[in-house]
């Protein structure tokens, strides 16, 4: 975990505790989208990373000629394939950008236990950070060039945080 996932982990703590006169809902409600901030960072920045790797390797492909007017087909499947693990992590990101949050709404605060549903909110997206830190440091160790890295290897990676993002909805949607 790098130096800002980690002083993320550790406000969220101390907004957690019982006794903490500063941690408000709104404090939680901010706190909630500095990490989800943080997870479509991770994500973008290695979708970038892969956008630039599609890019390297069609700069690196030969040009046309009479004899080969077309690239090879290998190289154009592994061109397609770059582009789209780099679409999957961009619209990943977006997606998470997106993410809903409860309103701060006066009445529906007084309804539910505004609190308690923000730090639960906050353990979900503390994950998620956690799990995008995890797939960018496999990005960055990963050379989508010069090896056979593919959309297979990313859904691997994908799978915890698609479904702590699936959890999150759900439970969001239950409580509303």
């Amino acid at each position: 975990m790098d130096r800002a996932s980690d002083q993320i982990q550790r406000v969220a703590a101390w907004f957690k505790a019982a006794d903490n006169p500063y941690a408000s809902a709104q404090t939680m409600r901010q706190l909630d989208g500095m990490i989800r901030n943080q997870l479509a960072a991770a994500l973008a920045e290695a979708a970038a990373r892969w956008r630039l790797s599609y890019t390297d390797y069609h700069r690196a492909m030969p040009p046309s000629s009479r004899e080969h007017p077309f690239p090879p087909r290998e190289q154009v499947a592994r061109l397609n394939a770059l582009r789209r693990v780099a679409d999957q992590l961009s619209n990943l990101a977006s997606t998470v950008r997106a993410l809903p949050a409860p309103s701060n709404d006066r009445v529906w605060q007084r309804i539910r236990d505004q609190r308690q549903l923000l730090e639960m909110l906050v353990e979900y997206d503390s994950l998620l950070a956690e799990y995008g830190e995890v797939l960018n440091r496999w990005s960055q160790s990963v050379d989508p060039t010069t090896s056979a890295v593919g959309e297979a290897e990313l859904a691997e990676q994908l799978t915890p945080i698609t479904k702590v993002l699936r959890e999150r909805s759900e439970w969001l949607r239950s409580v509303r």
